[in-house]
């Protein structure tokens, strides 16, 4: 007679299976997620979260299941989104699967609102502490997004040097929000902590797992994680394995075990092909959600706003701050009783150098350095997938021709006022037609009047003074024909000229007297 017993081990986090020699048996035990054998307990040891893969796997086997493992197999009971948050039918579904899953990826498209999927998920469990890891240039993006939704919520954005660092650990705030890099130099302070909930936000950055980069991140204990990637496979189904490694170690086998159920590989040992993609499918879809733009485009708004604060160098606030008091100086001499538009404009011109200051250091002198820029840099690795492209919109000719230097590897092409009318036709047809001209670089001279629809993405590199010129350079991309969701970035350098120009300058009815105050306000 055969018999099979089912046990929790006495630390609760295995599942042990027992039974006497049979082929049959060992073939089907093969097939679960994280098996492997002890020799001490002559048993098969299998993480307690598989619990419902091993139950289906052995069922026709006939075992007997302890009173522990029944009550586990039930599973908690089904939880549903109460906050009262504006979120679209598809973004509450996406939610409570964050909430009935412990360990799941997230792979819905770009722009339908990941990031407030993963905040309304920890908010409805009421998470008290949470690591949310992102790229460096989006830590405080992630951050406007909490405070967007939970003005209220702690947070902290870990930054700097070490010891500044590790002052910021020690924060009681909820969220603590930090990037890979940093996570691999703060493994040691890190990894002792248990999470509450553990965000990978940007999760292509640890599928590669061999990187020290993603070995670094797997040291992480969470109690929940959650990955998040609009390209959940960037390259190769090779990339779930890195993803998935990090989420739930042994679902898909160790990186040798996976190789060789779902590569094919040449003598020397490279992947030529792939196989066996419908078990990969089936193995993962309990732990995968993703939706694209075009399945839930009908509930979405037809463009979607997103701010990229960008924390400015040492260097650069420095040179900032500089011209900002002498520009303060000349506002606090003017007599505010005879304060027209023409001193606003005044006033304005002098901004400009503020603004050059934040989009790149050469415009205003020798200096070559710019935060913004590479923030943008790394965007654009996450937006330019899947064949994308987008506009970046710059107002100075020197900043277009420095994008259009610096972003080489995108091949891109550019429109300002210098390039001939009569050419701007050939540039426009190449951009929709090259694969590899990833980016087309404009100015508000040379971008009136095109039609750029085959991009979904628009990013001000720094933003126009009028909210007419903003629309107008928007709808180069969002116009008839356009069949996608449009995403509109802006970076904005923090505690900057950026801001005012968002706020202040695209307020509508403002008076000469309020907007000379908001100036003064935000150089104050």
């Amino acid at each position: 007679m055969r018999k099979i017993s089912l046990e929790n081990k006495p630390d609760g986090n295995q599942l042990v299976i027992k039974c006497d020699y049979d082929p049959a048996i060992i073939y089907h035990i093969k097939t679960l997620p994280g098996r492997t054998y002890n020799v001490a307990l002559k048993a098969w040891l299998v993480p307690k979260l598989f619990v419902k893969e091993v139950i289906y796997a052995l069922k026709p086997l006939q075992f007997d299941l302890s009173p522990e493992v029944e009550e586990l197999a039930k599973g908690e009971a089904k939880r549903n989104i109460t906050l009262n948050l504006p979120l679209y039918d598809f973004q509450k579904a996406g939610a409570e699967f964050l909430m009935n899953n412990r360990f799941c990826l997230l792979g819905d498209d770009m722009g339908i609102g990941k990031s407030i999927m993963a905040i309304a998920t920890c908010e409805e469990l009421k998470i008290e502490k949470v690591l949310v890891i992102t790229m460096a240039s989006l830590k405080f993006a992630f951050e406007a997004e909490i405070k967007k939704w939970y003005s209220d919520a702690s947070t902290q954005v870990v930054n700097g040097r070490l010891p500044e660092r590790i002052i910021q650990y020690k924060s009681d705030a909820k969220y603590f929000i930090t990037n890979y890099e940093l996570v691999r130099q703060d493994i040691e302070i890190l990894s002792p902590v248990k999470w509450p909930m553990i965000i990978c936000d940007e999760a292509t950055k640890i599928s590669n797992p061999k990187a020290k980069q993603s070995r670094a991140i797997k040291l992480l204990q969470g109690e929940r994680k959650l990955a998040m990637t609009g390209t959940p496979i960037n390259n190769t189904p090779t990339d779930l394995f890195g993803i998935y490694d990090f989420l739930l170690p042994g679902l898909l086998g160790n990186f040798w075990q996976f190789r060789q159920q779902y590569c094919e590989t040449d003598y020397w040992g490279n992947v030529t092909a792939y196989q066996n993609l419908a078990h990969l499918q089936k193995r993962i879809a309990p732990y995968f959600l993703r939706r694209t733009k075009a399945e839930v485009l009908k509930e979405l708004p037809d463009k979607t706003y997103v701010d990229i604060p960008v924390e400015l160098s040492a260097k650069e606030k420095k040179i900032y701050k500089a011209v900002k008091t002498e520009i303060l100086h000349y506002l606090n001499v003017q007599d505010l009783s005879k304060i027209d538009f023409g001193t606003i404009n005044n006033a304005l011109t002098k901004l400009v150098r503020l603004k050059q200051i934040t989009s790149h250091l050469s415009l205003v002198g020798d200096e070559n350095e710019s935060s913004k820029l590479e923030a943008l840099k790394e965007l654009l690795e996450s937006v330019l997938v899947n064949g994308r492209k987008c506009v970046i919109w710059t107002q100075f000719a020197k900043m277009a021709d420095i994008l259009e230097s610096e972003l080489n590897a995108f091949k891109p092409l550019k429109i300002t006022g210098a390039v001939k009318v009569a050419d701007r036709p050939r540039i426009v047809a190449n951009f929709a037609g090259n694969s590899e001209n990833l980016v087309l670089v404009a100015t508000s001279a040379g971008g009136f009047g095109l039609n750029l629809q085959r991009a979904d993405t628009f990013i001000f590199y720094d933003l126009p003074w009028s909210i007419s010129k903003k629309t107008q350079a928007e709808d180069r991309i969002h116009r008839i024909g356009q069949k996608a969701n449009v995403v509109i970035y802006s970076l904005l350098a923090k505690d900057s000229v950026d801001y005012f120009v968002r706020d202040i300058l695209h307020a509508k009815n403002k008076t000469a007297k309020e907007m000379f105050e908001g100036i003064k306000k935000i150089l104050s």
